[in-house]
């Protein structure tokens, strides 16, 4: 009965995981956007 919840327990782990380094690369992606318009480099199409 309890290896249940400690399989849930693994994948809800797991889930927070994969959010927590996507929050980071989006971080990521958006700071070198900035940096990248504050250049003058891009322009929006």
């Amino acid at each position: 009965m309890f290896g249940i919840f400690k399989k849930k327990t693994r994948r809800a782990a797991a889930e927070i995981k994969k959010f927590e380094k996507r929050d980071l690369a989006q971080a990521v992606i958006n700071a070198a956007y900035l940096v990248a318009y504050a250049d003058g480099e891009c322009e929006a199409s």
